[in-house]
């Protein structure tokens, strides 16, 4: 199955993604854009892994339901995701990567927060603008 649940009458993932990653690269330099989208990829899965296997400090159980789909994240799999975007930042990334702790942080903060909106446009757009704020201005 290429599709997730719900997916197979409306955009999907996917689509979000390349769509999103032509709008970094146009928008933001290309390190900027690069570095954001790397968090998106190595984040999301590692948060989904950590959460469906350790995540017990669920959104759910703290917040009322209805705010958007929130599909069980947890507290675990957003620090997983931190994790994740950190470390492919120290790999990579040659600067001071303590820059880098700030995008990483709203990037797992977006991918757990309950916005109703696509992640994977959502992540990276709001790293990116976070390593914008900082390296640029």
């Amino acid at each position: 199955m290429l599709l997730k649940p719900g997916e197979e009458h409306k955009v999907t993932a996917a689509t979000y993604l390349v769509v999103t990653s032509l709008v970094m690269l146009l928008v933001f330099d290309l390190e900027i854009a690069a570095l954001a989208l790397l968090f998106l990829a190595f984040g999301d899965p590692l948060a989904g892994l950590v959460g469906k296997r350790f995540g017990r400090l669920r959104w759910d159980r703290w917040f009322k339901k209805g705010l958007a789909s929130t599909s069980g994240k947890s507290a675990e799999g957003a620090l997983a995701f931190l994790v994740g975007s950190l470390s492919i930042a120290t790999l990579l990334w040659t600067k001071d990567v303590y820059l880098t702790l700030w995008p990483a942080a709203v990037a797992a903060a977006v991918e757990f927060l309950p916005i109703p909106l696509e992640d994977n446009a959502t992540v990276p757009i709001a790293s990116g603008l976070a390593m914008w704020l900082l390296w640029v201005s």
